[in-house]
């Protein structure tokens, strides 16, 4: 996975590596030390990328590991941390105080991990108390997510949910000079996340490119090659699904109007006379826009499974109902092939295990090794099938 993803990234944050050894050619990697409690964690930075590792044996506890490097981007200092919170460990809001205190490191500052943290208002079906108390913090105080709500780590047992539990916390004055967004699976549950400093001034979006039917090269065109481009269309994309069955353009309005009655209540609060009037105007918008979406949410999640059991067939129920499971819990279909067994009954869960498998099997039936054992046999068999009856042995069926 690392292989794939250095080609692509200046600067590379892992939580959960179970080693303290974590190194990679042309990086600098900076390991969190090793213990009983702690999951490990790792930050790599390209080699030739001036920054300086920042201690941060302050915040560090048994159920939190904190790293942190410093280094300028496009002209302004960063300062990048990354976080590992436990579960369970962080059920109140105060218990996320400490990321006022990261805030405060430097001008600009981006703190990203595993949070281990549910709460609907980043997409999640269900909640725990530690996205609550992180959901409730953020509303008091000057810090946002840019998280959207596409998951970010995909679920492992029966009855278990996709979840968005790795996310990436930003002062609010930034949130703008940010893109986050998720790659698909690399082997593990977690997905590898992305986060993007733009340039500042206006985003230019790039055009897509209007894809050519293929030419052969040929002094002249056939009648073969006029029916082939005449034909041929531009294959459709299968759509980057991201929300569930039950979510349309007014549930999405509503989601858009619940942010920014947030952020201006957040806005109002830190504002210079500080009005208590205004304040509180402020988080009235803010409840009720809340309130709304969430009203509305649960009642188009109703009407789906309301109007999916009166449509289903019986026949047909079983298949349909898991389908429509996995869209309500935003699963994409899948892009992989099954799950295999090799020779010693050991299950294959990724691509590369499957690929080695695959690849194995084909050399053990298509080596060379026992050719003279095979020359063998074949002599055997010409001895014992008379030469003049060899043809009467071949039927032809015309």
């Amino acid at each position: 996975m690392l292989e794939r993803l250095t080609y692509d990234f200046d600067i590379l944050m892992l939580q959960e590596t179970k080693s303290d050894r974590v190194s990679f050619q042309g990086y600098t990697a900076y390991n969190n030390p090793c213990s009983a409690t702690h999951h490990e964690q790792t930050i790599l930075i390209k080699e030739g990328i001036d920054h300086v590792c920042l201690d941060m044996e302050k915040w560090n506890r048994e159920d939190r590991e904190v790293q942190a490097i410093s280094l300028a981007i496009r002209g302004k200092e960063w300062t990048i941390i990354n976080v590992y919170i436990g579960n369970n460990s962080a059920s109140t809001p105060t218990d996320w105080e400490f990321l006022n205190e990261l805030a405060e490191l430097g001008e600009h500052v981006l703190v990203a991990g595993d949070f281990n943290a549910k709460s609907s208002t980043w997409g999640n079906m269900g909640e725990n108390a530690q996205g609550q108390a992180l959901d409730a913090f953020l509303v008091e105080n000057n810090l946002t997510l840019i998280n959207t709500s596409a998951m970010t780590r995909l679920a492992q047992r029966d009855g278990e949910e996709d979840s968005n539990i790795d996310l990436a916390v930003i002062k609010m004055r930034d949130a703008d000079q940010q893109k986050w967004q998720d790659l698909h699976s690399y082997g593990s549950e977690h997905l590898p996340c992305v986060v993007m400093i733009k340039k500042e001034g206006k985003d230019v979006k790039r055009k897509d490119r209007q894809p050519k039917p293929f030419q052969y090269s040929r002094s002249k065109e056939t009648v073969l090659d006029r029916i082939r481009t005449a034909a041929w269309v531009p294959k459709s994309k299968k759509p980057d699904i991201n929300q569930p069955a039950y979510w349309n353009e007014e549930l999405d309005d509503l989601w858009l109007q619940k942010r920014k009655a947030t952020r201006a209540w957040q806005i109002a609060r830190k504002a210079t006379p500080n009005l208590a009037e205004t304040i509180q105007e402020k988080k009235n918008l803010m409840t009720t826009a809340t309130q709304k979406f969430k009203e509305t949410a649960a009642s188009l999640k109703h009407e789906k499974w309301l109007s999916f059991a009166k449509e289903v067939s019986t026949e047909k129920a079983l298949s349909g109902f898991w389908n429509l499971h996995k869209r309500m819990n935003k699963r994409n279909s899948e892009t992989t092939s099954k799950n295999i067994k090799d020779d010693d009954d050991n299950i294959l869960k990724t691509d590369e295990e499957k690929g080695q498998a695959f690849l194995a099997r084909y050399i053990q039936q298509t080596h060379q090794g026992n050719l003279e054992k095979r020359k063998e046999i074949k002599d055997i068999i010409n001895l014992a099938v008379p030469e003049e009856t060899s043809e009467d042995l071949i039927t032809y069926n015309y």
